[in-house]
């Protein structure tokens, strides 16, 4: 896959992608998950039973930081202190999250999943390898890991 080929990629991905998210007013919508709050929370809630102390968390492809804004709160109920950071690739998306989130607006970032470098490393990641080209995906996990 060439560069042009991945920028199309990537550009076709925000297009569906974000206008999709934003058309829907429930916030587990918005971050591009169907079905009930309850099914959400159930697919959700496991990945905040990950983290078994305080510290960073990174959830790339954040979307409209909803999944943040929960684990935040999880991990609160049984005092451990979660400091939420986001990547998205929509800048619309970023926005939301940032809105939702203003405490750590700082911590949420635009950008691309392949080509994206951290500042800091983060005790907890969460990722999909949807977010980048099927050809790039096994790259993309070990510069990842």
């Amino acid at each position: 896959m060439n560069i042009n080929e991945m920028e199309k990629w990537f550009e076709d991905n925000v297009l569906v992608l974000e206008k999709k998210y934003i058309l829907h007013q429930e916030p587990w919508r918005q971050s591009g998950f169907s079905g009930p709050e309850e099914r959400w929370v159930a697919c959700r809630k496991p990945i905040a039973n990950c983290m078994h102390i305080s510290g960073s968390f990174l959830d790339v492809g954040c979307a409209n930081g909803y999944l943040l804004e929960s684990v935040v709160k999880w991990k609160q109920e049984q005092g451990i202190e979660i400091i939420p950071y986001g990547l998205d690739i929509g800048e619309e998306l970023v926005k939301l999250a940032k809105e939702r989130l203003p405490r750590y607006s700082e911590n949420i970032f635009i950008g691309n999943a392949l080509q994206w470098v951290p500042a800091l490393k983060f005790n907890f990641v969460r990722i999909e390898i949807v977010y980048v080209p099927e050809k790039c995906r096994v790259g993309f996990l070990k510069r990842i890991l």
